[in-house]
């Protein structure tokens, strides 16, 4: 049978690599979660800006006639 002096540090060796396989695991699959959060998050904002444009761009053009036909229904009634 080996000596405790011989088999603590092939205990130890592979603990590590144990650990260190459980950390890439996790970090890997920590990074393909957060791209995919990071890209849920771009596309909403995308759409977000989108949807502002145009709306700005409708009010834009129509809140003038709006306005006129307010301004002629006043005068028309």
């Amino acid at each position: 049978m080996a000596s405790a002096e011989i088999v603590v540090p092939y205990v130890t060796a592979v603990a590590a690599v144990g650990v260190a396989t459980v950390n890439y695991l996790a970090k890997r699959d920590t990074d393909r979660r957060l791209a995919e959060l990071t890209e849920k998050q771009d596309e909403t904002r995308a759409q977000r800006e989108y949807e502002y444009e145009a709306r700005r761009r409708l009010y834009e053009k129509f809140h003038p006639l709006l306005f006129q036909l307010v301004e002629l229904s006043e005068s028309a009634y």
